[in-house]
């Protein structure tokens, strides 16, 4: 009798080093390092008490990796999307993200990056501010006051489409200015030679 009981223990125990190694196995996030000690926890493991907490573990860390790799998806995506910055620095950043062990280090890396990313497209803004003013400043038919203005606008552009707009109108109104041309007028005396030309 105590031998069947033994035998039924053993095998119960079996049973659940079984099935918790299958669970543990088919957790998608954990890792293989993760997995194997869990697994080895589980094979030493002398009571299903054990064995239990063991695969609540195992879960319960199931649950981090998987926050985590969310959180990398998305700030790899996020930086994916970050087109102003280097290409060095982007690199940088994206594999710190891929190497980063815990969601708030991927959190510090992507907001780090966002401030790369914002400060590129200020300086970007800046260069392209330079420029307009030249370009604005070069046309060949804008009066002196029309150039103050459309310089002072372009100066106060907050991004890139609003500083091509100014550009664009002060473009087409160099256009109209260079359409307007003058009329010269001629006074002819009775002589019929020409008095003044006006």
């Amino acid at each position: 009798l105590k031998v069947d009981e033994d035998n039924a223990i053993s095998k119960e125990l079996a049973d659940a080093k079984v099935v918790a190694t299958t669970t543990i196995n088919n957790l998608k996030y954990l890792s293989t390092d993760a997995k194997s000690e869990f697994t080895a926890k589980v094979a030493a493991a002398k009571a299903k008490d054990a064995i239990k907490s063991i695969s609540e573990a195992a879960v319960k860390d199931e649950a981090v990796a998987k926050e985590l790799s969310e959180a990398k998806d998305a700030a790899l995506k996020t930086a994916k999307g970050y087109t102003h910055v280097s290409d060095t620095i982007k690199t940088t950043a994206t594999t710190a993200i891929e190497a980063a062990t815990s969601k708030d280090d991927v959190d510090k890396l992507i907001a780090h990056l966002k401030v790369d990313e914002d400060n590129a497209i200020s300086k970007e803004l800046a260069d392209a501010k330079v420029r307009a003013k030249t370009t604005i400043n070069i046309m060949k038919f804008l009066q002196a006051g029309q150039k103050d203005d459309f310089v002072k606008r372009a100066n106060s552009a907050k991004d890139m489409t609003a500083l091509k707009t100014v550009i664009d109108e002060a473009q087409d109104q160099d256009k109209i200015e260079s359409q307007k041309g003058t009329v010269t007028f001629k006074f002819v005396g009775l002589d019929a030679k020409i008095v003044k030309t006006v």
